[in-house]
């Protein structure tokens, strides 16, 4: 991170209390949040904190979500997600639960269409994917593509009435 880079985060984001006597996944946020691109073996770096305190994948993509979520950087969050088989193609893996992984994107805005458009592809389970389609507004394509996978057709019907009476 360029110095330059690392003082406007430090002025966007104002910290406001001191990490003494924080909790550890306190300052792995704060870590997040401001040294997310220090290489490994920096001891500010999240990778760093993560190997030293043995903090299992759940807490540490839930912290860096959060923190990256909150600088809207979109792409790191799925670089994150991504997994790369040797024979297989590349596929979003999330290491939380769906509904609380967009429920930690959403908290700070939503994220461009396209990106969505992936994340909600991603999800498997068709039933999770309407539910999660539904508490957002947006991706009405994906919702109706998977109420048609689904064959539910009272849904669909109400969903286009809905849009029809929107407009």
């Amino acid at each position: 991170m360029a110095k330059s880079g690392g003082e406007s985060v430090f002025k966007q984001f104002l910290k406001k209390v001191t990490l003494i006597g924080q909790p550890l996944l306190t300052t792995l946020y704060y870590c997040c949040l401001y040294h997310y691109d220090l290489p490994r073996n920096s001891s500010a770096s999240p990778l760093s904190i993560r190997k030293v305190c043995n903090i299992g994948d759940r807490e540490f993509y839930w912290m860096a979500i959060s923190a990256l979520a909150r600088h809207r950087r979109y792409d790191e969050i799925e670089k994150g997600m991504t997994s790369e088989k040797l024979l297989a193609a590349t596929k979003i893996i999330c290491p939380l639960p769906w509904n609380a992984f967009f429920s930690l994107i959403f908290k700070y805005g939503a994220p461009p269409k396209d990106v969505l458009a992936r994340w909600l592809w991603a999800v498997l389970d068709l039933e999770k994917r309407q539910k999660i389609c539904e508490s957002t507004a947006e991706p009405r394509k994906i919702e109706i593509e998977t109420l048609i996978a689904l064959k539910d057709r009272q849904k669909l019907t109400a969903l286009i009435s809905k849009m029809t009476y929107i407009q």
